[in-house]
């Protein structure tokens, strides 16, 4: 579907569907809206308080709903209005550079229109409005409280998708630890606590504001949809649970990091040790015959000098095969 205008009024039932685009909703006939049938208004931009003052009256928008819309409030919340309901939720997705960008996303479900504000398209939506569009006759069947379900179960089935891309990232950074341990990781390491902290911090209260649409009895949504909203919730505890563990799988990461760290520079102290002490009975050997005496019997020897190079190389060659056979090297 083509998102260049400003908004999309879909109204679809049994037998047809019709799609409305404008720049703006005082483009909208609004009197030319059925509500008999179920519509879906999506506004793609953000329009100001004044752009939206002919769809505010129409539908009865509580200034209050207006004022998280304008100021993009962005927990996830769920507020019952006399006329409808008011849900806040996000749109998740990871950078290049494995950012969280979190984009909030508002419905208002009053009746049998369900009102979307995007001010960023989520490309999850996509096949929903695909299938209206071109769907068969039980896509078109939906009442705009499955509706609203579907838009929220594809959202939650996008965080798994992420879930799976975290995953992967964390493989990779246990992978070069295991390789060779650098500053850089433990920088990855600190970054994916971020985005996992972050991620946490959108699920925790989405997986209350679904429950209060299985627990609460309001007449927006009907019976029979209510268990779609439980396997939702129940998407939703999987998506914190492995969170959870990969919070658990980072801190072991950390864990595995310094422990190679610590090898790392223990190798190194090991190397430096033995370096030292090879050159130990090195030093003794040219300190001894540098002494300024005159009367010492090996400086009148012609072959003095080599046999204390010899002397000296035969004592390294010793003590690197006894380091070797005690297996310190």
């Amino acid at each position: 579907m083509d998102h260049k205008k400003g908004m999309q009024v879909i109204q679809y039932h049994d037998q047809s569907v019709e799609i409305t685009e404008a720049e703006s909703p005082s483009e909208i006939n609004w009197k030319k809206i059925d509500p008999r049938v179920t519509t879906w208004i999506i506004l793609n931009e953000d329009f100001s308080e004044e752009e939206m003052v002919s769809l505010t009256k129409q539908y009865s928008l509580h200034p209050l709903i207006i004022e998280d819309v304008l100021q993009k409030r962005s927990r996830p919340a769920l507020e019952d209005y006399d006329d409808g309901l008011f849900i806040v939720s996000n749109c998740l997705s990871l950078s290049k550079e494995y950012d969280l960008i979190d984009s909030p996303i508002y419905f208002y479900l009053t009746g049998n229109v369900l009102i979307s504000f995007f001010s960023t398209i989520c490309d999850y939506f996509e096949p929903i409005m695909n299938k209206l569009k071109n769907g068969k006759p039980r896509s078109k069947k939906m009442k705009a409280d499955f509706l609203l379900n579907l838009l929220l179960d594809y959202q939650v089935d996008n965080y798994l998708i992420l879930l799976e891309k975290i995953g992967d990232k964390m493989e990779m950074i246990q992978d070069d630890i295991l390789e060779e341990a650098d500053s850089e990781d433990l920088l990855a390491i600190q970054h994916m606590r971020t985005v996992i902290y972050q991620f946490l911090r959108v699920v925790w209260p989405m997986r209350e504001m679904i429950n209060l649409f299985v627990m609460d009895d309001t007449e927006m949504i009907a019976d029979n949809v209510k268990h779609f909203y439980r396997d939702i919730h129940s998407h939703l505890y999987q998506v914190a649970d492995t969170l959870e563990t990969y919070r658990e799988m980072l801190s072991s990461l950390m864990d595995i990091y310094l422990t190679s760290i610590n090898n790392h520079m223990n190798q190194i102290m090991k190397i430096l040790t033995i370096v030292s002490t090879l050159f130990m009975p090195l030093g003794f050997i040219t300190g001894l015959y540098g002494m300024n005496f005159k009367f010492m019997p090996e400086l009148d020897s012609p072959y003095g000098y080599p046999v204390a190079l010899v002397l000296m190389l035969v004592v390294s060659i010793s003590m690197l095969l006894y380091f070797r056979k005690k297996k310190w090297l």
